[in-house]
């Protein structure tokens, strides 16, 4: 039995590390695949990468064993400080809401409010009604309170969620023998790309908390000192992803994974293993019937006629057309069809795409798949709208340096993870547990979504917690290799990473004269409601007013007054005016574009929408329904013939549109500059260290 347990183990590992190496060779030698190039910055080549990975490999290495040395008193100053950064990073950006965001904000607020009708988004996508009900608890909270900005709320939660469900792993991982917690923690809090979720008010930072009290409590399992403390650590576990489940259905791969790792690594015998497993499904099972239960009584309700079908995003995963990437044709275009037909004809799509695609066009559009989940450290598809609050910030531009140099963090993380994996086949204890059960998990997420699901690059977060905590097991297992006996090797390699950055200053030099149209969003109001949960009309004879605040200079209006076009006559008579102060700056007639070009300096303006039509214009975008008890960024109050309307409130999005480079000297310099820097300091660590020994 025992053999047969280590082979599966020994299995397990295998797929980890074909798995890591996939993913690795996709972060270092591809571009991140995606149909929209524009939408979010390529990478640099792959002897930028290699060249920066090799060096920041060498940089982490020495960290995590300065980190273990590190005394409480610094260790706290370090950690102050991430907290100092973290916190002006949110207090300085935004993420508008839109689409899922906006319509989880709008309905957790009307739920805070006693509105208990549900948007019909939620009876198509009833995968979401769980985190808006989640949300909706915080936000009566708030009104409790007396807090107003409950978006800045928002963030603030998640950010003490995410930092707080870190420090309990943090805490329990310090029982792990040879195990560095501090590198660990550090590196939590300081891993910038997850700062970005922050912003994003939906269900990430909360899967990533489940993912982190999910860790903690496995550990507080497997190094329980009584039955007791046991079974209630794996309660907790069990009851933590069911919840995670709840708000975000894909952790029940992690949940298999738990399963998993609970059969094949708790040195248990068989009967009571037995109990474990009932004890986690009774748990799961329990939860999952309280969240129905909550459901009813909030009154939601949903057919199988107008809930999107699951195998609609099966169907959505093999489009070859967008890599897997979900698009308006594949989303609705089958809506309409009757059910059961829908499923059926859903099925035979995804039977038609894998016989359309020849063995090695499958291949090919699994690894675009892994590229365009995994490639990159930086996910910027959901984050390419993000605001700044400070004026003549460039955010496209900042993005762009930032995931130039997050890039090769992430693949020395991916690196580090391998080196687990790899010294995990000599490990016997429970560390191995522990090992076992992240690895599953990132082999899950894995084949989960490159298989079977659709694509998104923010569906590669929940590895990360898994990466974390594998890179915490390397250095004192990788000491001996990485600090004490190799040095000759080490300079070698340092020497290598630094010649191919140096030629990567020079095989990427092209982009400081590439120039592209950049439009770089500067405001956000409110998001579309394509699903028309509550069709507003635009009064005939009337106007609408509202004052709105611009951070940038902006010289883009996105306005959308209606989805079908208005005819030439009722275009003739609507007509959107924008003042400053009282002074008109801005007489835009409607066109079919829904664009229009203004000059908007940073201050406060006045919108009017004016509709000089006898009749109403149903179904307009322009606004949507509101309550004055909705707490919306940014929220404008709007006056319809000069009277205030608490019951709508305005769509439109602000930019900046310019043609530039992504990238200037001195930008291209500060990415090589960095880290040939550090690899300068490899460098003297490495001769420091080697002279040391010379003495001893």
């Amino acid at each position: 039995m025992k053999k047969s347990i280590s082979f599966f183990n020994a299995v397990f590992l295998g797929f980890g590390i074909v798995i890591s190496l996939l993913i690795l060779a996709s972060a270092l030698f591809s571009q991140p695949f995606n149909v929209a190039p524009n939408e979010t910055p390529l990478l640099m080549d792959a002897f930028y990468r290699l060249g920066a990975t090799m060096v920041a490999v060498l940089a982490l290495l020495f960290s995590m064993r300065k980190l273990r040395q590190l005394n409480k008193n610094k260790l706290l100053f370090i950690i102050l400080g991430i907290l100092l950064v973290q916190a002006l990073f949110i207090f300085n950006f935004q993420r508008p809401v839109g689409t899922d965001t906006g319509y989880v904000f709008d309905q957790a607020e009307q739920l805070a409010n006693g509105n208990f009708n549900w948007l019909k988004y939620f009876q198509i996508y009833p995968n979401n009604v769980m985190i808006s009900l989640f949300w909706s608890v915080i936000y009566r909270g708030f009104n409790v309170l007396g807090i107003t900005n409950h978006y800045l709320g928002a963030v603030v939660v998640q950010t003490l969620l995410y930092d707080l469900s870190l420090g309990f792993a943090v805490q329990q991982s310090r029982k792990i023998p040879k195990f560095n917690a501090k590198w660990f923690l550090v590196l939590g809090l300081a891993y910038f790309p997850m700062w970005l979720f922050n912003l994003f008010i939906y269900n990430d930072i909360l899967g990533v908390t489940v993912l982190y009290l999910t860790l903690g409590l496995w550990i507080k399992f497997v190094y329980a000192q009584s039955t007791a403390q046991r079974w209630w650590a794996l309660a907790g576990a069990g009851l933590c992803l069911a919840f995670g489940m709840l708000v975000r259905e894909n952790l029940l791969i992690i949940g298999i994974a738990l399963i998993l790792a609970l059969i094949f690594t708790v040195k248990q015998s068989w009967f009571k293993k037995l109990g474990m497993l009932s004890l986690i499904l009774v748990v799961f099972g329990a939860v999952n019937v309280v969240g129905q239960s909550v459901e009813k009584q909030t009154n939601f309700q949903t057919t199988e006629q107008i809930k999107m079908p699951t195998v609609s995003w099966i169907n959505m995963g093999l489009n070859p057309g967008t890599s897997g990437e979900t698009n308006v044709e594949d989303t609705w275009g089958w809506y309409g069809l009757k059910e059961p037909k829908r499923t059926v004809e859903l099925k035979n799509s995804i039977q038609a795409r894998l016989d359309f695609m020849s063995k090695r066009a499958l291949l090919e559009h699994f690894w675009h798949k892994i590229r365009y989940t995994f490639a990159r450290g930086l996910t910027l598809m959901d984050f390419s709208n993000v605001i700044s609050v400070q004026k003549h910030l460039n955010v496209i531009s900042a993005s762009y340096v930032m995931a130039q140099l997050t890039q090769p963090i992430y693949i020395a993380l991916i690196t580090l993870a391998l080196i687990t994996l790899w010294q995990a086949f000599k490990i016997h204890d429970e560390r191995k547990s522990i090992i076992i059960f992240s690895t599953l998990a990132i082999v899950g997420v894995f084949l989960f979504h490159v298989l079977l699901w659709e694509t998104r690059d923010r569906y590669g977060i929940v590895i990360w917690p898994f990466l974390f905590m594998l890179s915490g097991f390397v250095e004192d297992e990788g000491r001996p290799l990485a600090w004490q006996n190799q040095s000759k090797i080490l300079l070698s390699l340092g020497a290598l990473g630094m010649s191919l950055l140096l030629v990567g200053a020079i095989t990427n030099r092209p982009i400081l004269g590439e120039r592209q149209i950049i439009n770089q969003p500067t405001l956000s109001h409110t998001y579309e409601d394509y699903t028309f949960s509550r069709p507003i009309k635009l009064k005939a004879n009337s106007e609408y007013e509202f004052k709105f605040k611009v951070y940038n200079f902006s010289n883009r209006l996105n306005a959308k007054i209606r989805d079908a076009a208005l005819t030439p006559e009722e275009a003739a008579k609507v007509h959107i005016k924008i003042y400053a102060k009282k002074k008109l700056v801005a007489d835009l007639p409607v066109n079919a574009t829904n664009r229009y070009p203004v000059k908007l300096h940073p201050g406060t303006y006045t919108m009017q929408v004016v509709n000089q039509n006898q009749h109403d214009i149903a179904d307009s975008r322009m606004f949507i329904y509101t309550t004055k008890k909705i707490a919306w960024p940014d929220d404008a109050k709007v006056k319809r013939n000069q009277k205030q309307d608490n019951g709508i409130e305005p769509t439109f999005t602000l930019e900046r549109q310019a043609k530039q480079t992504l990238v200037d000297y001195p930008k291209y310099y500060l990415i090589f500059g960095m880290y040939m820097l550090i690899g300068i300091i490899n460098f003297y660590l490495i001769r420091r260290a080697r002279q040391r020994r010379a003495l001893e």
